[in-house]
């Protein structure tokens, strides 16, 4: 709405560091391909929860994959996504 648009263009700038830039960058497109692959379906975010056999899961699920804390692994499961993608 036109009053949330107003209050938001009256907050301060806010700069985030390139690392978090980065991250929240992965995280759009992860979820943006799950959205692909998936639709709008229930299944979309229980595919991050299940195990996976797979590299680079190993047997774990994406999200605890993406949890390890490592901007690589977010990386990881993205190009995985995007491979499945084609």
């Amino acid at each position: 709405g036109r009053s949330t648009l107003y209050k938001y263009r009256q907050l301060p700038e806010v700069r985030l560091p390139r690392d978090t830039m980065e991250r929240v960058s992965y995280l759009m497109g992860i979820h943006k391909s799950l959205r692909i692959l998936f639709g709008d379906k229930p299944s979309t975010y229980e595919w991050v929860r299940k195990a996976n056999s797979e590299a680079p899961f190993n047997g774990s699920s994406a999200l605890e994959l993406m949890l390890a804390g490592g901007v690589v692994d977010l990386a990881d499961v993205r190009r995985y996504l995007d491979g499945v993608r084609g």
